[in-house]
């Protein structure tokens, strides 16, 4: 899976598997859908009436969440599927007359109305994730008043999180978007109406595609190492756009990840004993060929949950800056 150019035109390719568009929709799921292609479309109509009624109707559900109007479309058009037993049309009507809702919030989860309340709710030391989500509405309704707050606080688990240390470095959403534009990690031209939810150094890195964020446990279909190193590159356009990447199986079952740089041929040999992807190695190729380069861009690991892995994308000096400030938290193990 993946967007930018280079996939828009793979994936508009009519030998593509149906396991390939499948796996991208739903890589794509958290980044707000993919976009919708012809491409996309056949290889559904071709694939649907080959599927158990699990996974079609995981697939029809995907596609009914897109909210494209091309998707509505395409859910009309599987009527006309062949579909012996008319499940496939149920389901299609159902997702066109109720189209799929967000899944719920847990009760817990369910935040208070009242900013007072969100405040009590942050000094909770009983409900860690709740605290910060208190502290997130807080903030997301009145900066100011979540800052004092944050700040008010000294234990060291309170500053363990990317929101408190936002909030401890900048006295607003504006000033916070200014400094980033000033340090280079941003358009010159951005403001925080072009992130209206980011909160956090990294979600305001992610809203201008300065973040790439990819599933490292994954075992649907074939997660290929030099595909995730061209988003990467896609992402540090120019630096790396003359760059090819190829990942080769060795005879002896060993993995490697080959660059083609300037002339020259760099190789790293990764490490997927404990998950599907090695972000490590693929990180660290990457860094290698912008140090090569004398490029001042690198990619940092970023700390995530343990089977996603979001790369972080700016000058070195910047992305250590807000390491130490405590903006951004990095992955135990990583090395620039």
């Amino acid at each position: 899976g993946g967007t930018g150019a280079r996939f828009e035109r793979l994936f508009a390719r009519e030998d593509v598997p149906a396991e390939a568009h499948l796996l991208r929709l739903s890589t794509l799921r958290e980044r707000g859908g993919m976009p919708w292609s012809e491409a996309f479309a056949r290889a559904m109509s071709r694939a649907l009436p080959t599927l158990g009624a699990q996974p079609a109707g995981w697939a029809l559900r995907l596609i009914a969440e897109l909210g494209h109007a091309e998707a509505r479309r395409f859910l009309a058009s599987v009527a006309g599927l062949p579909d012996p037993t008319g499940r496939l049309h149920a389901l299609a009507a159902q997702f066109l007359a109720n189209p799929p809702a967000p899944d719920p919030l847990p009760e817990e989860e369910v935040l208070p109305t009242r900013i007072d309340d969100l405040e009590l709710g942050a000094l909770d030391e009983r409900k860690p994730a709740r605290r910060i989500a208190c502290l997130r509405e807080m903030a997301r309704r009145d900066w100011g008043q979540a800052r004092r707050l944050a700040s008010s606080i000294q234990t060291e688990d309170w500053r363990l999180d990317e929101l408190v240390g936002a909030l401890l470095n900048h006295a607003s959403r504006a000033v916070m978007t200014e400094d980033f534009v000033r340090r280079g990690l941003i358009p010159k031209d951005a403001t925080p109406a072009d992130a209206p939810d980011a909160m956090t150094a990294r979600e305001l890195l992610a809203a201008h595609g300065k973040v790439v964020r990819f599933d490292t446990g994954s075992t649907e279909g074939i997660v290929d190492h030099d595909a995730l190193a061209y988003l990467l590159s896609d992402a540090l356009s120019p630096a790396l756009d003359d760059v090819d990447f190829l990942e080769e199986l060795r005879p002896d079952r060993s993995l490697v990840l080959h660059a083609w740089s300037q002339g020259r041929r760099f190789e790293v040999e990764l490490d997927v004993r404990r998950s599907v992807v090695d972000p490590y190695g693929l990180v660290g190729l990457v860094n290698v060929l912008l140090r090569e380069r004398g490029r001042p861009e690198r990619c940092m690991h970023a700390a995530q949950d343990k089977a996603l892995a979001e790369v972080v994308i700016g000058p070195e000096s910047e992305l250590r800056a807000l390491v130490h400030a405590g903006l951004l938290w990095i992955r135990a193990g990583f090395r620039w």
